[in-house]
């Protein structure tokens, strides 16, 4: 209640200033006119009309997605600077340049300390920052230009939880499973979110398991813009192959809407999480539980998506995560068994129901397809979740 009466007290304030900035010229004005004698009943001439803005040919913006996807790869920004929306192609080449000098110094301080395990967190995590923020202000400036802020889409409200069930293919070329069943639920507490998930391999003794909290630290359930903080403990058992896995997962995660930056980026987002995690293996021929090769785990990912409709979206993202069913890339150089996966992820709701959809893929060592049936709790009215 306090919160809601700071932000009206607010609004109103700002409302004050406009009155009094707009009310400031037209004093001025009025104490520099000559005074006339007030029975003259002459009418004042009126002010002259102030020049419109000019507008932007139809031409420019039809070429402006053309030249986001050319030269705006090397200068992010540029099709919406040829499109008129000068701020905010400024502001995306500001993010341009602001992921490339992270990127540059991640990687730098990774190179010049030799991936010293003492340093190594803090610059690979500016350095996945930096890749997402450079990859995020292009893919912002192609959509700008070919949405041109049309998009209606925009967060689906909380719902009080959400239950899901389908079909998780994942074809690992180290492992014998491929078919498996994928569970999920989550549910809020007030600005507490309680989740949990497993996947059950319908071909092979092997299962994966999840569960966790995450606090609301920043904004509302249901609105664009949040940051939560997360804990999660995850455990995998490979029966077939006799060793099993227990790590625990502290993070960040966050989320803003692009349309802070312009009215052309409306519906669309960007999201990144940081943290680190402990993983630990256990071995059936030792038979001393999970006790055994713990290793520390640099957490991170960053995506950029669009909303759909009232109750839809649509992210791609790149996660560090190794040590889930997608894994780690596997490429021939010296970043081998280093990179994470990527992955693209879309849900939505029918007509904004109870039921929905939602279907992933993902791509490091493994290949992961999925497709689930979702079902939620009658989402409360615009503005009723907090």
């Amino acid at each position: 209640m306090t919160r809601r009466h700071g932000r009206r007290a607010q609004v109103t304030a700002h409302l004050l200033l406009a009155l009094v900035a707009a009310g400031l010229p037209a004093a001025r004005v009025a104490a520099q006119a000559p005074r006339t004698d007030p029975s003259a009943d002459a009418p004042a001439e009126p002010p002259p009309p102030e020049a419109e803005p000019p507008r932007c040919s139809r031409a420019r913006r039809r070429a402006a997605p053309a030249l986001a996807l050319t030269a705006g790869l090397l200068l992010h920004g540029t099709g919406h600077l040829l499109a008129c929306e000068r701020r905010t192609g400024r502001r995306l080449l500001a993010a341009e340049g602001l992921g490339f000098g992270a990127l540059v110094l991640g990687g730098g301080g990774i190179a010049l300390t030799g991936a010293s395990r003492k340093t190594v967190a803090p610059f690979a995590t500016l350095a996945i920052l930096g890749v997402g923020t450079f990859a995020a202000s292009w893919l912002a400036d192609l959509y700008g230009t070919l949405s041109g802020g049309a998009n209606a889409g925009r967060p689906a409200r909380a719902a009080p939880f959400e239950l899901a069930l389908g079909y998780r293919y994942v074809h690992d070329p180290q492992f014998a499973y491929g078919h498996g069943l994928h569970l999920a639920a989550e549910g809020w507490l007030h600005r507490t979110r309680l989740f949990g998930g497993a996947w059950l391999a319908l071909d092979d003794d092997t299962q994966r398991a999840t569960a966790g909290l995450s606090q609301r630290l920043l904004g509302a359930r249901g609105r664009g813009d949040a940051l939560d903080a997360e804990a999660a403990l995850h455990g995998q058992r490979f029966g077939t192959d006799g060793f099993r896995t227990l790590g625990v997962d502290v993070l960040l995660r966050g989320r803003l809407e692009l349309a802070h930056l312009g009215p052309t980026l409306a519906g669309s987002f960007v999201e990144a999480e940081v943290g680190l995690g402990l993983q630990g293996f256990g071995y059936d021929a030792t038979g001393r539980g999970v006790r055994e090769d713990w290793n520390g785990l640099l957490l991170g990912r960053v995506g950029w998506g669009v909303f759909l409709g009232p109750s839809g979206e649509l992210v791609a993202y790149y996660d560090h995560r190794r040590d889930d069913l997608a894994g780690g890339l596997s490429v021939d150089s010296v970043a081998s068994g280093v990179l994470g996966h990527f992955g693209l992820a879309g849900r939505g709701y029918i007509r904004d129901g109870r039921w929905g959809l939602a279907g992933e893929l993902e791509l490091g060592s493994a290949l992961v397809v999925g497709l689930s049936v979702l079902h939620r709790g009658a989402a409360p009215r615009e503005g009723g979740a907090r």
